[in-house]
């Protein structure tokens, strides 16, 4: 029996997808859980019209880190998977996430991620061509839209932290060894049609990054370890080296926003949602 929980904020335009695509995968005897949080639009109607079999909470705080916490209260069962309102689970995930996480060796599991480029601009298209191929996004548990956990990987942490980047979190308070990628499992990320919205997603992404950054060795090596890897990955097929001034441009203008943030006191402000598809 697994537990899905799908926290979501102002979600009307995305959540329809999402439940359509995860209902399938269900058992009879799994459980879904969608906590509304702080919403002003339909997004518990189409929750409740979309999937009749779904438990629907509605808080009134808009915060992520209280729906987490809201669906675990009512969550009866593991393995448990977070899965954000706008990603949509292909054929067959839920059950290799589940699967993956049933004999111990792993206690975090998330999927691979697809991203869908259709809608967006050649230079968006350049800058993933490079981005979508580090090994701190291609192999990391983070930044999939979606996570699993089992008894004791829920284990390793008490309430959820409140913060940019949940998966981040998580991912820190199990240890390396029992955490891993699901090849049979993907999720499908609808990524932003603009650069302006891509440097806006990466603007947030750093600040998340900044402050679990801050609270550990742990962390500290990681954030050491994610410096140039574009480097590797523009030896290893030199093409994308046509790439690299977008990928350069949107890396190095992020990070003097975020400083520039900081300074003015406006780290962490909720300004990086992206309305662009």
């Amino acid at each position: 029996m697994t537990t899905v929980i799908v926290p979501a904020h102002n979600e009307a335009r995305s959540i329809g997808a999402t439940l359509d695509a995860l209902r399938p995968q269900l058992d009879d005897d799994d459980e879904l859980l969608v906590v509304c949080n702080g919403c002003t639009d339909g997004t518990a109607d189409i929750a409740r019209a979309r999937a009749p079999e779904a438990h629907v909470v509605e808080i009134a705080t808009p915060s992520k880190a209280a729906a987490l916490d809201a669906g675990d209260e009512q969550a009866s069962s593991f393995p448990r998977l977070y899965l954000d309102a706008d990603i949509e689970l292909a054929p067959g995930s839920l059950d290799a996430l589940a699967s993956a996480l049933e004999d111990g060796g792993l206690w975090l599991a998330s999927p691979r991620a697809r991203h869908v480029l259709a809608e967006s601009t050649a230079p968006v298209r350049s800058y993933y061509r490079i981005w979508s191929r580090l090994p701190s996004v291609r192999d990391d548990t983070v930044g999939k839209g979606c996570y699993a956990v089992n008894a004791q990987g829920r284990a390793c942490f008490d309430r959820f932290a409140d913060v940019l980047g949940d998966d981040h979190f998580v991912r820190d308070a199990v240890p390396p060894e029992r955490r891993g990628v699901v090849a049979d499992a993907v999720s499908t990320i609808q990524a932003p049609r603009t650069l302006p919205a891509v440097l806006r997603r990466k603007v947030r992404t750093l600040e998340g990054n900044a402050a679990l950054d801050r609270t550990g060795e742990q962390a500290v090596r990681r954030a050491r370890s994610r410096q140039r890897q574009w480097l590797g990955v523009v030896a290893e097929c030199p093409p994308l080296a046509l790439d690299l001034p977008v990928f350069l441009g949107v890396s190095l203008s992020s990070r003097a926003l975020v400083a520039w943030r900081r300074r003015r006191g406006r780290e962490g402000v909720e300004w990086t949602r992206d309305d662009t598809h």
